[in-house]
């Protein structure tokens, strides 16, 4: 009996021990499995802070380059170079208004395709005529905004406009065909895109305006003499290095004096500015247009021979003398002008030389009788 005790006592405990052990191994599972999953998670969520470290160092690179950017053009050029990388599998574009403030236009894009239109009027954009963000899933394509492409529209869609100061001054457009590509997340970077990108565009703008008011005569638009100083002499610079020639007309308006006397210096001012509209017509790109002073204008002509400068002031003088203006509902007298032209390397192998051999040539233009065209020297 003794011998067959132990093995009644196992018999009885078997069960027991049997169905802690499963009870335990089934413990064992449950916690392995929330470990596991617990595991995954935290993986998911390093990759998410990873993506997101990786996404602020491309952002403050962004915005350690777009304060340096020199031009709008410039600034949206480095931002969708920048930001394929923020938005995989996605294709957007940079969008500003024009200066008549009716349409935007597309300067610059990335990615494979072109969902947007690349001109369209302001009012076929929900974000722009709501002043939000507007995002557009494949369950809401009936908000679609109208610049995009219906016949083969984006799976998601997301417009940003770029305001600043309360002021619209462009768009920014991102749509994919791949959905759950522009998150909440997403959207806020573009968002926070679009923002700096706005900043960029506001001191650019800001930039250029105080530029153009310290180069620039503010009645006419013309550029001031300081500007035509410093031209002048980085063109006689490249002519001489280069071995070509540079032209120089001197304008005086004949009797301006008369306009200010006998209509006031409105009527004055008008002239003013009506020839200076049609000097900016009339001159290639390369050259310039200043207000020298008072009545005087001085065009630069960059290649120009003595020929074509003087041919160039006679087609002017001309222009002038058809110009019809009307002041307070009245015809104004006839405009005409003296000029007189000048050469380098002919009269003068100095920008202040040729500049006072075209100044002494209008004055004989004068001399002679107004209305006429002096070549320097001749």
């Amino acid at each position: 009996n003794s011998t067959l005790m132990p093995f009644l006592m196992l018999s009885i405990f078997c069960p027991v021990l049997s169905t802690e052990t499963v009870k335990i191994q089934e413990v064992l599972e449950t916690s392995r499995q929330a470990l596991q999953t617990t595991a995954e998670q935290l993986e998911v969520r390093l990759d998410e802070l990873d993506q997101r470290n990786q996404e602020m160092i491309l952002l403050r690179k962004i915005s350690d380059f777009l304060p340096a950017c020199l031009t709008v053009d410039e600034a949206c050029a480095l931002i969708t170079k920048r930001v394929q990388p923020l938005f995989p599998n996605c294709s957007g574009s940079i969008l500003i208004i024009s200066n008549s403030r009716d349409r935007l236009e597309i300067v610059a894009s990335w990615g494979d395709e072109t969902y947007s239109e690349p001109i369209f009027d302001l009012n076929e954009c929900w974000a722009l005529r709501r002043g939000q963000v507007h995002w557009i899933d494949r369950d809401r394509q009936d908000l679609l905004c109208k610049h995009i492409d219906r016949q083969h529209p984006p799976i998601e869609s997301l417009c940003i406009p770029m305001i600043a100061q309360g002021e619209a001054l462009g768009l920014m457009y991102v749509g994919t065909s791949i959905p759950n590509q522009l998150t909440e997340a997403k959207q806020q970077l573009a968002h926070t895109v679009a923002e700096q990108m706005s900043l960029a565009i506001t001191n650019i703008n800001m930039r250029e305006t105080l530029q153009n008011q310290s180069i620039r005569d503010p009645l006419t638009g013309l550029f001031n003499r300081r500007y035509l100083e410093e031209f002048l002499a980085k063109e006689i610079h490249r002519a001489k290095r280069h071995q070509s020639s540079l032209g120089v007309i001197m304008l005086d308006i004949d009797h301006f004096k008369q306009f200010n006397d006998t209509l006031g210096h409105e009527a004055g001012d008008l002239v003013l500015q009506e020839l200076s509209h049609l000097l900016k017509l009339t001159i290639r790109a390369s050259d310039i247009a200043c207000r020298y002073g008072g009545e005087e204008m001085t065009l630069i002509l960059p290649e120009a021979s003595l020929l074509v400068t003087a041919q160039k002031a006679e087609e002017l003088r001309i222009a002038i003398s058809k110009l019809k203006l009307n002041y307070n509902g009245k015809m104004m007298e006839p405009v005409t002008a003296s000029l007189g032209v000048a050469c380098y390397p002919e009269q003068g192998t100095t920008g202040s030389a040729v500049i006072q051999a075209a100044d002494a040539a209008l004055y004989r233009a004068k001399a002679l009788g107004r209305n006429q065209v002096v070549i320097a020297n001749q």
